[in-house]
């Protein structure tokens, strides 16, 4: 279902980024993507953390256009949450973070503002689970450690 629901948040971010022929193709695309139907059916947080990262995604450009005043409500919302969804996560805010700041050019406090006052919200929201993924982060860099000297 989450895989389902993802579609017409990518249909959204195409129509809002360019025109609605582009997100018509962009959903289409993911619809028939072999991969996005095999992980939207594993019993896994794939598919969670694939669709709160559109959701993040599609909040971060209506906040770019400044189209609603709730934007960055929701992008603090969906953003906590994939947080939460997956260990990567970070990486992904980070990415959307450097594509707002691309699109954001010539950087102007007032193009840049919303969107880092809203991460560093999310990031709060965030806080109490950052040393349970540092100890993961420590834990999976031992293992990886410890599997290369087997391996020697």
């Amino acid at each position: 279902m989450l895989g389902v629901f993802a579609i017409p948040v990518i249909f959204q971010i195409g129509k809002l980024l360019f025109n609605e022929t582009f997100g018509l193709v962009t959903a289409l695309f993911l619809a028939v993507s072999g991969f996005h139907i095999q992980y939207s059916q594993e019993a896994r947080a794939y598919s969670l953390y694939f669709l709160l990262m559109s959701v993040s995604t599609f909040f971060s450009v209506l906040i770019y256009q400044k189209r609603t005043k709730y934007a960055s409500v929701g992008y603090v919302l969906s953003t906590a949450l994939l947080l939460y969804s997956h260990n990567t996560a970070l990486f992904s805010v980070a990415a959307v973070m450097v594509c707002y700041l691309i699109l954001a050019r010539p950087w102007r406090a007032s193009k840049i503002y919303p969107l880092l006052v809203t991460n560093v919200v999310a990031v709060l929201l965030y806080a109490p689970y950052i040393p349970v993924w540092a100890s993961q982060a420590i834990k999976v860099g031992k293992q990886g450690l410890l599997d290369k000297r087997a391996n020697l």
